[in-house]
This record gives C-alpha cells, sequence and structure tokens, in this order.
C-alpha cells in the first residue's frame, strides 16, 4: 500500500530563492500509481518549497515494485539551494520569463537527465554537469531512478559576473572529471555534509554563496570547459557510447539504449537518420567487430558456432553471411589468410572449417 508522505523542515516561501538566512529542506514523496495520475500535488510541493522555477509536470511513471518516489534532502540559505535528488521517471517544463528564476547546475550520479528547447537537446549521464538558466522555458525528462545533485543560485549573482545575458543561452555542460566540476563537487560535499556556519554566520553564508556563484560564472565564461550540446550530434554521441558499452547483452534493444541515454526512443532513431546509419546497424556492426576480435586473437581458442553465440548472431551460417560482405571472406578462410594455418590452434581452425561448410 502506497501512500503520500511530505516532511519539509524549515518555513516554506512563496519565493525560496529570495529566502535570508539558513534552513535545511527535506522532502519526501511517495505515490501509488493510482496517485501518480495526478502530478499537480508534487508540483505544487516542489513550487512552495525550493522548486519554484517549475512550470508544469506533465507525467509520473511509477514503478510496479513502489511506485513513484521523489525525495530531496539539501538546504537553502540567502537564496541558494545546495541538495541531492532521487527521482523516479518525470517529465515536464521548466522556466516562465521570470527575472527571479535561478541558474541551476546538475550533477547527475545515476540514471539520466535530459533539457530540450527546440533544436537543442541536453543529455546529461552520470559523470556530467548541466548547467542552464531555469529564466528559459525548458522541456525536461528525469529517467526511472535517477540521482543527482542540484544547486541554484540566483540569475542577478550569475549575470553580475559573467556581463553578457548571451552567455546563459543554451545548456552547458562538463564532465565532473573537469577541475571545476570536482571544484563543485567538492564544495557541495562540504555544504551539505560539514558544520561551516551557516545557521549562524552571516559572512559565512555570503562567502558561500560567492563561492558557488564564481564557479558556475567560471564555467559558463571558459567554454574550453563547457559546451553547448548539441541535438542530435550529442545524442548519438552518447547512444553509440552506450551500445558499445553494453554490446555484450542480448537484450540490447534501441528501447534499451535510449533509457539508458535518457531520450525518447524517436529521438534515438532521428539522431541515427540524421547520420545515415540505424541503431540496429550499428549495433550488428560492433557485434561483428566484436566477433571479427574474437576471431583473429590468438588466445581465443572459440570456434565459430561459440563466437557466434557470444555475439548474439542467430547461428554459425548467420554470422558467416553477416562477415564475407564486409571482410570479403568467409571467417575461416579469413582467419587462414591472415595468420596461416600454421600460426593458429588445430582444433579451433578445424571448427571455423567445419562451420563453414
Amino acid at each position: 500500500m502506497h501512500s503520500s508522505h511530505h516532511i519539509f523542515l524549515g518555513d516554506s516561501t512563496n519565493c525560496p530563492t529570495c529566502l535570508v538566512g539558513s534552513v535545511e529542506y527535506r522532502a519526501e514523496l511517495n505515490l501509488s500509481p493510482g496517485q501518480s495520475e495526478n502530478p499537480n500535488e508534487l508540483l505544487r510541493a516542489l513550487r512552495r518549497s525550493a522548486f519554484p522555477y517549475l512550470a508544469r509536470i506533465d507525467e509520473l511513471t511509477p514503478r510496479a515494485s513502489h511506485g513513484f518516489r521523489f525525495d530531496v534532502t539539501g538546504r537553502l540559505f540567502d537564496g541558494v539551494l545546495s541538495a541531492r535528488v532521487f527521482c523516479d521517471a518525470m517529465t515536464g517544463v521548466t522556466g516562465g520569463s521570470r527575472e527571479h528564476d535561478p541558474i541551476v547546475a546538475h550533477l547527475v550520479v545515476s540514471g539520466a537527465l535530459q533539457f530540450t528547447q527546440g533544436k537543442v537537446s541536453a543529455v546529461v549521464l552520470p559523470g556530467q554537469i548541466c548547467i542552464r538558466d531555469t529564466k528559459s522555458r525548458w522541456d525536461f525528462s528525469v529517467a526511472t531512478g535517477t540521482e543527482f545533485r542540484v544547486v541554484s543560485i540566483p540569475r542577478h549573482l550569475v549575470l553580475s559576473r559573467i556581463g553578457s545575458p548571451s552567455k546563459l543561452d543554451g545548456a552547458y555542460t562538463l564532465e565532473v572529471t573537469a577541475p571545476q566540476g570536482r571544484f563543485l563537487e567538492n564544495f557541495l560535499e562540504t555544504i551539505e555534509s560539514a558544520d561551516i556556519g551557516l545557521n549562524s554566520s552571516l559572512s559565512v553564508r555570503s562567502m558561500t554563496r560567492d563561492i558557488c556563484t564564481l564557479i558556475l560564472a567560471n564555467i559558463l565564461t571558459d567554454h574550453s570547459l563547457s559546451r553547448p550540446l548539441n541535438h542530435p550530434t550529442e545524442t548519438l554521441k552518447l547512444a553509440k557510447e552506450a551500445i558499445e558499452k553494453g554490446i555484450e547483452c542480448e537484450q540490447l534493444t534501441p528501447t534499451v539504449v535510449a533509457e539508458t541515454i535518457g531520450v525518447s526512443l524517436r529521438t534515438l532513431h532521428r539522431a541515427f537518420s540524421a547520420s545515415g546509419d540505424s541503431v540496429m546497424a550499428y549495433i550488428r556492426h560492433m557485434r561483428l567487430q566484436r566477433a571479427h576480435d574474437d576471431l583473429m586473437d590468438p588466445d581465443c581458442s572459440l570456434s565459430i558456432s561459440e563466437i557466434a553465440a557470444r555475439w548474439h548472431f542467430s547461428d554459425a551460417s548467420h554470422f558467416i553471411k553477416s562477415f564475407k560482405p564486409v571482410y570479403g571472406e568467409t571467417p575461416a578462410v579469413y582467419l587462414k589468410n591472415a595468420r596461416g594455418m600454421a600460426h593458429g590452434s588445430p582444433g579451433r581452425a578445424d571448427g571455423f572449417l567445419e562451420s563453414a561448410v
């Protein structure tokens, strides 16, 4: 039995980004599949508290095991939010052309986030940081079971550091392993876990806010560190990386790839189509390449049938038919020409020849 449950520590405010002082913030929500059909409860709770820039929640997708879950724990101080969030699948819209809507950075720990504005789509995967201006309208989607850290800074503070509002156009990303990314991550750890005097000292809060602002401003102005994410090029790059990492999985399909990188199936197919390729063609290409690598590995004792099975070809005959147009020969002949029968394992060569008949 699922139930809705909220905990708020600290007073709510109509404009959390204008909050003066420091409060710890926590919200928990669990919705049954039936309750998830109406996302307005979650929207109202989040807009009243730490996420006033949420314009709309379109869909909540509960999990069969526990329904829809949303947890956030963090701190609000002098208009700055630093928090950890766990969220199941959700889609919606942020932004509404309000001057007090903040600049927000998301650091993804697991799962995926996607922010779309026109033809620009930012797909943010684990180990990446995305910074954007929430004054602008962005469609967003959250993959099931996504965990991320978020820091939001009043827009006017960041703008005063970067000068031109044009530098706030688009969404910018960098790897958390970059020096500025690592510095931001470590600084957020300090804010969240250490008693640095945010509750009692105005000067500490002011200094902390200034450091957060400087980090985000530096990332936005140093384009050797950050870059606007471009659709569909970025989607294609991320999808190919996901395919290469998951190529050993028999159930690797376009749907699985789309879910892995946090985009819709339609967006994924469009990205491959723009490059003159298809998702399944690339999966087949990578499987054939891995099979070829096994074939040429002198330490590999697998027969052609075993290699075909390992890389999820339906049978040895299918593997041979796929191999010959690309490499010009059947696997057995290719191996013989490339290495010479004298350098191969007799048992393995026999296996190849037997399978090639």
